[in-house]
């Protein structure tokens, strides 16, 4: 399972000499993947329309949402290819999973029933979008942020990620779709992007319980060995155009 997560994983974005390669998605090893995990119950996933998926070790490094339910995917993808012309990362018609049903990830079955026993939330604001970082201008890369202390040091030694990476934001076009269905709920909706979208200016607001739903649009990064230093990337609002990082124990 850890070398089909890798492959995957690898086919979606790789680094190659200090560049972001991506190459045609490895569809065969989707499908294969889906029926090493769901093939047992394959035949009772067409009367769900909502599939709660508890992943572990390699698992918890790709959404489930991407696995390939059928056969007939794969082959008419690879018959399609075949032709000189024919575009490599055209993957229409395909199976997905997470196109045939929603998918929910849960950390842990405790996790699970803690959600479903918690009460609706009484937050008086819809949702705060944020996302969209400030690009970062070559050779202005900061990882060290402007925190200092415990992660300061150690988050220069952890980044991996190319320059390329960093200036390469999210657009904020799924912020700007969400706030604008949520916007008919008559509560409060805000979107946070470039350099409005900086920690500092996150742990500056004191309403930050009162919005239903955070929506982070940017990239992330795992860190397997210290998952409190998983950290999402950001605007820094330190000298200079520069990122930061928001670290998953800041969060908390």
């Amino acid at each position: 399972i850890e070398g089909m997560v890798d492959a995957l994983r690898d086919s979606i974005a790789v680094e190659e000499g200090g560049q972001t390669i991506t190459y045609p998605f490895e569809i065969g090893t989707a499908r294969q993947l889906f029926s090493v995990l769901l093939g047992p119950v394959s035949d009772q996933l067409g009367s769900i329309n909502h599939l709660v998926f508890e992943p572990d070790g390699a698992l918890l490094r790709l959404p489930a949402n991407l696995l390939v339910m059928d056969d007939a995917s794969v082959s008419t993808y690879l018959a399609r290819i075949e032709s000189a012309e024919a575009d490599p990362y055209d993957f229409t018609g395909t199976a997905w999973l997470g196109r045939a049903m929603e998918v929910t990830t849960s950390v842990s079955p405790a996790g699970f029933t803690q959600v479903r026993r918690a009460r609706a939330s009484d937050a008086r604001s819809a949702y705060l979008g944020l996302g969209q970082n400030l690009p970062v201008m070559p050779g202005m890369v900061q990882t060290g942020g402007t925190r200092g202390g415990a992660n300061g040091g150690a988050i220069a030694d952890r980044c991996e990620w190319a320059p390329g990476i960093w200036s390469n934001p999210i657009s904020a076009a799924e912020l700007q779709t969400a706030s604008r269905i949520l916007s008919g709920t008559g509560q409060g909706v805000s979107v946070l992007t470039g350099g409005d979208f900086t920690d500092t200016r996150l742990k500056a607001m004191d309403d930050l319980d009162e919005y239903r739903i955070l929506h982070f649009a940017t990239h992330g990064k795992f860190e397997a060995a210290n998952p409190l230093g998983s950290s999402l990337l950001l605007a820094s609002d330190s000298v200079g155009n520069l990122a930061d990082r928001l670290t998953i124990g800041e969060l908390y």
